[in-house]
C-alpha cells in the first residue's frame, strides 16, 4: 500500500502535511516532509482488518481556504528518485529507479520496503511540460518528466557533455575519481559522512566552471563544493551558494542551495574536486544524489516569463486596452549580449512590439496590444529570445511561471513553473488611457513625463421606471449615502 499525500508541493496548498497509517489506535507507519508540503508512507499490511490514515498539520497551524489537500491510497508505482538524475540529450541510457511498488522490482539493501528497477530511458527530442508541480529555481534546468504505467511523474535532467558515474570507490583523496573536462558528474551519498573526491587536469590561467545541482533536481542534500591542488591539498574555490540567479521575491523567488563558482588555475597540474553534503552526518537517504558539472565557459541564456502583478497564471486583454508580461533572463557563463524579444502564436487584432533585452539585464517587459476589433480568444502563446553566441544564431522559448500566492508578511511569493502562457482577449473596460508620445529618452538616474488621456469607452448607464429617469447603479448608492447622512443630522 502506497498513501500519497499531495499537498503544497503538487496542489498549490499550504498545508505542513503529517501522514500516519494506524491499526487500532497504534501508529504502525508515518511521514511527513517528503517534499516541500507533501507527505508519502508505504507500508505492507500485516494482516487483514480495519486501518486508519490520519492527516494533519504537522505543527497543527490554523486552517483556512489554502489548506488543502488530496488524499491518494493505491498500490501503484511509486518513484522517489532515479540515478542518474541527468542523462545526455538524444541518447537512450541505462537509469535505476528506486521506489515502491515497481513492476519487476527488485529489494534495495538497508532500505526496507524500497525497490529498484533498471530501465532504458531515451528523451523526447521535444519535451512536454512537466506534468508536476516544479519549483521557480528549476527554471534554469533542461529536463523532462519520465513515468511508469500508472506512477507519478520523476523530473529528470537532460546533459550536453559526457556523463561520468560515481564509482563508489572515491571516498578520499588518494582515491580520487579521474574525469575530463567537459563533463557532467552523478553521484550519490549511500552513507553518513559520505564523500566523494573527483581528480581533473588543466593548464594555467584557464577558467574552469562549476555547477552543482541537488536542489533543482529535487534532491534534500544541501550541496557543497571545493577545488583542492593534489599536491599540498591548497584550496583555490569553496563553493556553497548560486549567485547568479535572478531574485525576484516578489513573485519569481529562485533561491537555490545549490553552489556555483569559476576558478582560474593557478599552474599546470591535476586538481581535486570534492563533492560533499551540509547535512551528511545527520541524515542520508536514497534520494540523495547530485549532478556537477564542470565545464570551459559555454555563455548561454534560458528565459523565463513571469506574466504581471495582478494575474500570475495568464493574462486578461481587453479590447482596446494593453497588458504588460516580464521576462526574466538566466545568464550563464557570462553572457551579456543583447536578446531579441518577440511574441508568437498571437491571434488577430493583438500585437506585441519586439524588445531588445540590454546587455547584461536580468528582466525586460514585452507589451501586448489588443485593438478595439479584436474578437473573443483564448489560447496560449510563447515568447522566443533570439541572440548570437560565438558567431552562431541561438534561439530560446521563454518558459512560463504561475504565481499561486503573493508576497506576505516578509515571507516571499509562492509560484511555479507552468506548461504554457495563456492569453484571454476579452470585453473592453469601462475607459481606456491614451498618449500620443512616441519615444521617450531618460538618462541614467533621470525621470521622464508622460502625458495621459483618460478615454471613456460607456456612457452612463441610465434605467426608467414609471416614465422617470433613475441614476445609476452607483448614482443610486450615493444617493441612499446622502439620505441616511441626512437622516442621522435630523
Amino acid at each position: 500500500m502506497v498513501a500519497s499525500l499531495p499537498a503544497a508541493c503538487s496542489i498549490d496548498g499550504r498545508l505542513a502535511a503529517y501522514l500516519q497509517v494506524l491499526a487500532g489506535n497504534r501508529e504502525i507507519a508515518s511521514n511527513r516532509a517528503y517534499r516541500d508540503g507533501d507527505a508519502v508512507v508505504s507500508y505492507t499490511l500485516p494482516a487483514d482488518g480495519d486501518y486508519h490514515i490520519r492527516v494533519s498539520d504537522f505543527a497543527y497551524q490554523a486552517g483556512g481556504p489554502e489548506s488543502v489537500y488530496r488524499l491518494v491510497v493505491s498500490s501503484a508505482p511509486w518513484i522517489d528518485t532515479a540515478y542518474p538524475a541527468v542523462i545526455p540529450a538524444g541518447k537512450p541510457s541505462p537509469v535505476t529507479l528506486f521506489g515502491r511498488n515497481l513492476p519487476g522490482g527488485k529489494p534495495v539493501p538497508g532500505y526496507p520496503g524500497r525497490e529498484q528497477l533498471i530501465v532504458t530511458v531515451t528523451p523526447p527530442a521535444n519535451p512536454e511540460p512537466f506534468p508536476g508541480r516544479l519549483l521557480p529555481r528549476v527554471g534554469t534546468v533542461d529536463g523532462f518528466g519520465y513515468r511508469l504505467a500508472g506512477s507519478n511523474p520523476l523530473f529528470l535532467g537532460l546533459a550536453d557533455a559526457p556523463v561520468v558515474l560515481d564509482n563508489d570507490a572515491n571516498n578520499v583523496p588518494e582515491k580520487a575519481q579521474p574525469v575530463a573536462i567537459p563533463a557532467d558528474v552523478c553521484g550519490r551519498f549511500q552513507r553518513r559522512g559520505d564523500r566523494d573526491y573527483y581528480a581533473f587536469d588543466a593548464k594555467k590561467g584557464e577558467v574552469v566552471v562549476i555547477e552543482g545541482y541537488a536542489d533543482r533536481l529535487r534532491s534534500p542534500i544541501d550541496l557543497s563544493l571545493s577545488v583542492r591542488a593534489a599536491t599540498g591539498g591548497r584550496v583555490i574555490g569553496e563553493f556553497d551558494s548560486h549567485p547568479d540567479l535572478p531574485d525576484r521575491a516578489d513573485q519569481f523567488y529562485t533561491y537555490t542551495d545549490d553552489p556555483f563558482g569559476k576558478v582560474t588555475i593557478p599552474a599546470d597540474g591535476t586538481y581535486h574536486l570534492l563533492v560533499r553534503s551540509r547535512d551528511a552526518t545527520a541524515r542520508v537517504a536514497l534520494r540523495d544524489t547530485y549532478c556537477v558539472s564542470l565545464r570551459k565557459e559555454h555563455p548561454d541564456f534560458r528565459l523565463v516569463a513571469v506574466g504581471n502583478h495582478d494575474n500570475g497564471a495568464g493574462l486578461t486583454l481587453p479590447r482596446g486596452s494593453s497588458q504588460s508580461v516580464q521576462v526574466v533572463c538566466f545568464r550563464h557563463d557570462g553572457f551579456d549580449g543583447e536578446i531579441e524579444l518577440a511574441a508568437q502564436g498571437l491571434p488577430a487584432g493583438v500585437t506585441c512590439e519586439p524588445q531588445t533585452f540590454g546587455p547584461k539585464l536580468q528582466t525586460a517587459v514585452l507589451v501586448l496590444h489588443a485593438t478595439e476589433g479584436a474578437k473573443d480568444w483564448a489560447g496560449e502563446f510563447s515568447i522566443t529570445g533570439t541572440t548570437t553566441v560565438d558567431g552562431k544564431k541561438v534561439v530560446r522559448t521563454a518558459a512560463s511561471v504561475c504565481l499561486v500566492y503573493p508576497a506576505a508578511n516578509n515571507q516571499p511569493a509562492v509560484s511555479r513553473m507552468a506548461r504554457a502562457l495563456c492569453l484571454a482577449v476579452r470585453d473592453a473596460g469601462p475607459f481606456r488611457l491614451s498618449h500620443t508620445l512616441k519615444e521617450l529618452a531618460i538618462p541614467i538616474g533621470g525621470t521622464g513625463i508622460v502625458k495621459m488621456k483618460v478615454v471613456k469607452r460607456q456612457a452612463r448607464r441610465v434605467a426608467r421606471a414609471g416614465g422617470r429617469h433613475l441614476p445609476s447603479e452607483g448614482g443610486q448608492r450615493q444617493q441612499r449615502r446622502r439620505d441616511a447622512e441626512r437622516d442621522r443630522r435630523g
